[in-house]
């Protein structure tokens, strides 16, 4: 049998891929090594907690995603965040202060001298600049290096797990970029959008999760898929043939039409290197660092803290393995019992790296004294960690190159796509719309 399109990887990415294909008739086959789907997207329910241990939230930035979720019937699952999990926090020097919500509320913070403060009011007339540059430094010319390192590293943090000082302005943050391309300054561009918003046809909240997390929603598209979904299935190679593609498997060989290669750059590499060689070396280029998340749990009246809020991000002025932390049952209450607090802490990435390499009692003793710092509380009263060594792809400089490299080999090798958060956009509506998008095209 030759298959309309095999898609490899049971990620976000693929599922949604397969699922859409499968909708509109195609004999199509997803090949998943593991014995579940979600790729970064895991929940565990341990005890009486709820853990995420990839994102914790999603975004309904993408009209598809909420007719998707419709469509399975998950609308009555959602669980939408408290109230008071709105505002966030900073950690610098030692202690939480509220993040501004706003370039106007930046400049009435304590958090920036007044040269900072003035650095911000001069950006409407900082000159735009063509090419591509680090985050660092695009931040760093508009609104000057303190603004840069007080808010933009922990949040760039928090989203990538990244380093500003290497992340591509133009890849990481294409419509921010695209403001100062626009408008010459983000401040109008800023003011200007707002004016050109249309009025929102989402029946769903902004941002949500589901009643059982949020692995609910790969769990949901694989029940639907059923037979269509091989797990235990390691790709070990793709073949060209003559009309078709061979993939090879360790227990047997499929012949398809289209493949959708929707796993992580470096297991891409791997599996195109005798189609595309030059490309293949490029995948590996992409950096994925390793992060480590944490969970914590304490009696609700030992914390010091309203925690009426998102969470914190950690400045890396506190010499601090953890990039931030989420206030887990503060966002969403039932992901613990009433009386405890539970936190999602996380560690490493591109500006710790070093930290996968400690043992678990360095790791908790390194997050329970951030924890202890910021919020005043002792011991947790339950503990759990998990090691994600290669956990978020960097777009660093350099990365629109082997975009571009992605889109000549899929001119020249009719049939192969290539869909995965390295490319696109690393949240989960980014992925969910690129793969409606690709099953479109098919």
């Amino acid at each position: 049998m030759i298959y309309d399109a095999i898609i490899i990887g049971g990620g976000i990415s693929g599922l949604v891929a397969a699922y859409q294909l499968a909708k509109k008739g195609k004999n199509i086959l997803l090949l998943e090594k593991g014995n579940v789907v979600g790729g970064n997207i895991r929940t565990v329910r341990d005890g009486n907690y709820l853990l995420e241990l990839g994102p914790n939230t999603l975004r309904n930035e993408y009209l598809e995603l909420e007719a998707l979720i419709i469509e399975l019937g998950l609308q009555n699952d959602i669980l939408i965040p408290a109230e008071t999990a709105k505002k966030s926090y900073i950690a610098i020097r030692g202690k939480l202060h509220e993040i501004p919500s706003s370039l106007s509320s930046a400049l009435t913070t304590p958090l920036l001298s007044i040269g900072g403060k003035l650095s911000m009011v001069r950006e409407p007339f900082v000159k735009a600049r063509s090419g591509d540059e680090t985050v660092a430094v695009f931040f760093g010319r508009r609104f000057g290096k303190e603004f840069t390192r007080t808010f933009v590293a922990p949040m760039v943090s928090g989203i990538f797990a990244g380093d500003v000082d290497t992340l591509s302005m133009g890849s990481a943050f294409p419509k921010i970029k695209a403001l100062e391309e626009e408008y010459g300054s983000l401040t109008k561009g800023i003011l200007k959008s707002r004016g050109k918003k249309e009025e929102s046809k989402s029946i769903l909240p902004k941002i949500f999760s589901f009643q059982n997390g949020l692995a609910t929603l790969p769990q949901a598209l694989a029940k639907k898929l059923g037979a269509n979904i091989r797990y235990g299935m390691t790709c070990l190679d793709i073949r060209k043939e003559d009309f078709h593609f061979a993939v090879e498997t360790e227990k047997e060989t499929f012949e398809t039409k289209n493949v959708i290669l929707a796993t992580p750059a470096r297991i891409t590499a791997d599996l195109i290197s005798s189609i595309d060689d030059p490309l293949s070396k490029s995948l590996f280029q992409i950096p994925y660092p390793p992060v480590i998340v944490v969970h914590f749990a304490y009696k609700r009246s030992e914390i010091r803290h309203s925690l009426d809020g998102f969470g914190f991000l950690v400045t890396s002025c506190e010499d601090r393995d953890v990039l931030g932390c989420v206030f887990s049952s503060s966002v969403f209450p039932p992901h613990a019992p009433a009386d405890e607090a539970l936190f999602t802490i996380i560690m490493g990435g591109a500006t710790h790296p070093e930290v996968i390499e400690q043992s678990d009692d360095e790791i908790v003793n390194s997050a329970k004294n951030a924890i202890s710092k910021y919020l005043r509380t002792d011991e947790p009263i339950y503990s759990h960690i998990t090691r994600l060594p290669h956990a978020i792809p960097q777009y660093s400089l350099g990365h629109e190159k082997i975009m571009a490299e992605i889109r000549r080999a899929e001119k020249e090798h009719q049939g192969l796509y290539f869909l995965a958060n390295y490319r696109g956009g690393i949240s989960v509506w980014s992925c969910i719309k690129n793969a409606v998008e690709l099953a479109e095209r098919l």
